[in-house]
């Protein structure tokens, strides 16, 4: 009698065992056909190379195109950073930042000729991308206008 209930109650854990297994396999198979498609790591490695292999190249375009800027720069580049200054220091901080510009421009194909940033409602990443670069050229305004500042609040207050 014992021997029948314990055989019975391991036929019980088998079938437990065998239905658990089953839905396993299920859900695996599940998985599977979800991923087919999905890149596998070496993959989704070689699409990050070639991600920055091409930023780099846009990169260097941005710099071809800030240096051919030098003796007239577009007008969105001066809309958003000022005229180029003639001091060194502060026209290599003004060409450094329209080099960015450049760079956004050319990664999110952005041809708006007066708005430098291109329209502002072209996606999320774009969104983002933007907010951080706005915030980065008023730290640069802010640093190449900086001794103009007190002139102009001096004119304010005439």
């Amino acid at each position: 009698r014992k021997q029948r209930k314990l055989v019975e109650e391991l036929n019980a854990e088998l079938e437990q065992s065998v239905t658990r297994l089953a839905m396993v396999e299920e859900r695996l198979a599940e998985v599977r056909a979800a991923m087919q498609g999905i890149p596998d790591n070496r993959e989704l490695q070689d699409m990050y190379d070639r991600r920055d292999e091409l930023d780099g190249q846009l990169r260097g375009e941005a710099d071809v195109r800030v240096r051919g800027f030098r003796t007239a720069p577009p007008s969105y580049l001066i809309n958003e950073l000022g005229p180029p200054p003639t001091d060194r220091w502060r026209r290599e901080r003004w060409e450094a930042m329209a080099a960015k510009i450049e760079h956004h421009r050319l990664r999110w194909a952005i041809t708006d000729p007066a708005d430098a940033l291109g329209d502002r409602a072209r996606g999320d990443r774009n969104r983002r991308a933007s907010e951080l670069l706005r915030d980065e050229i008023r730290r640069t305004c802010d640093e190449l206008h900086r001794d103009r500042a007190p002139q102009r609040a001096l004119r304010r207050a005439r």
